[in-house]
């Protein structure tokens, strides 16, 4: 079953149940801004990182507020990981709506981006005339006080598999960009990236009550857990951060709501900060 066919099925079952659809319905517009801290001792200072994803453009109701909360946060690098669009957007309108909204974040802070399964056609349109960097099958690098941050990233469905597995050499760190979270399984094993930033699962953006606790035991009280993500890896990578041996994987829950469906349930809408330094800093 597809995602989208899950929560139209889901929405028209809870809707004779008042409480439960209020909560669904205004729980899209209470986006959470989430921390997470890594270490990372080639660094020299701690970097803050803002994760921007899955907006889905006219069906999010929080497109206004983000980029003035991301300047507040002072990041020192904001990456961007696809799903800008959504199905009947993408006209002229729109594309003018969202550069309005990408001139809106501090251009003095590095900006990167990738694009996910609903921005294919419209890449080279989104962020033209823009600050931001695409870094579709290509890899750059940025300096931050001396720290040399690499960032690599992958079309969503034509990856350049010989760039994922070519060495990063000479950063403090190494980060690879991909909408979902699939692609941990080629990225991981190469030993070259210290982390991994996704989206596209929405966090199942309908999860269950203690679903979690027998799916890996993450969260907390009440752990909600996804049924569908739409990804090949199923609920293993649903949402949040994952330690793996060679790298750190974190996947955000994203700020909207797929095909015009403004529903979420035990599922907030999320900004994410990592912040990623040496050990004691």
């Amino acid at each position: 079953m597809k995602r989208r066919t899950f929560i139209r099925s889901t929405l028209l079952g809870v809707a004779g149940v008042p409480l439960l659809a209020a909560e669904g319905l205004a729980e899209p517009n209470r986006f959470e801004v989430t921390r997470t801290r890594l270490v990372n001792n080639k660094l020299s200072r701690t970097l803050r990182i803002v994760q921007v994803t899955d907006m889905h453009l006219t069906y999010s109701g929080n497109d206004e507020s983000i980029p003035g909360l991301v300047n507040d946060l002072k990041p020192d690098l904001v990456l961007f990981t696809g799903d800008y669009v959504d199905h009947g957007t993408g006209t002229p309108p729109d594309m003018q709506r969202f550069r309005s909204f990408i001139h809106e974040f501090d251009s003095t802070t590095p900006m990167f981006a990738i694009f996910g399964n609903w921005d294919r056609g419209y890449e080279g349109r989104l962020f033209k005339r823009t600050l931001v960097r695409s870094v579709r099958n290509r890899r750059e690098s940025v300096v931050i006080d001396g720290n040399t941050v690499s960032i690599t990233g992958m079309d969503y469905y034509h990856p350049d598999m010989q760039l994922l597995q070519t060495a990063v050499n000479g950063a403090n760190l190494s980060c690879v960009l991909y909408h979902s979270p699939d692609m941990v399984v080629f990225a991981e094993p190469t030993g070259y990236y210290d982390l991994m930033l996704a989206g596209h699962t929405h966090g199942g953006q309908v999860r269950l009550p203690f679903l979690r606790l027998l799916q890996d035991g993450h969260g907390s009280f009440p752990w909600p857990g996804a049924i569908i993500t739409g990804t090949y890896t199923g609920t293993r990578y649903q949402s949040g951060l994952y330690r793996l041996q060679n790298m750190d994987l974190y996947v955000s829950r994203g700020l909207g709501e797929t095909d015009g469906i403004p529903f979420r349930f035990l599922c907030r809408p999320e900004l994410a900060v990592i912040e990623i330094g040496p050990e004691g800093a």
